[in-house]
């Protein structure tokens, strides 16, 4: 794909900002979200995110390079904490108030799914 978005998925942005509208999400938070799908993810399914809450950007983007080297990251993370962000309820405060660069890579990221896997009901690492 080119880098501009294609028409179907300005057509899908487009449904997910009225359906956000609607349920009530904030404009903001989605906005952070088309950024990170611009970059990591064009095609993610905005329609699907049923609330918004606090996405610390400036944290997780200082989070994501932290764990750059952590041998468990992946490529659409950084998307991840933000739709994490979004269904539950003050994990964006929280993760604003932990000092990440304290933890070796890897360590931070088991730290992050501590409370991003509970969420989903994924089963921790440890």
């Amino acid at each position: 794909m080119s880098r501009t978005l294609s028409r179907t998925i300005l057509r899908l942005r487009l449904y997910s900002l009225f359906t956000a509208l609607h349920k009530g999400i904030a404009l903001g938070f989605l906005r952070c979200g088309y950024h990170l799908a611009d970059a990591l993810d064009p095609d993610y399914k905005f329609h699907e995110i049923e609330r918004s809450g606090c996405y610390p950007q400036q944290t997780a983007e200082s989070l994501m390079a932290h764990l750059q080297t952590s041998k468990n990251r992946w490529q659409r993370m950084e998307l991840w904490l933000w739709r994490c962000c979004g269904d539950m309820e003050g994990l964006g405060t929280l993760i604003e108030s932990i000092p990440w660069t304290r933890y070796a890579p890897d360590t931070a990221f088991d730290y992050l799914s501590l409370y991003t896997d509970q969420i989903y009901g994924r089963e921790s690492i440890f």
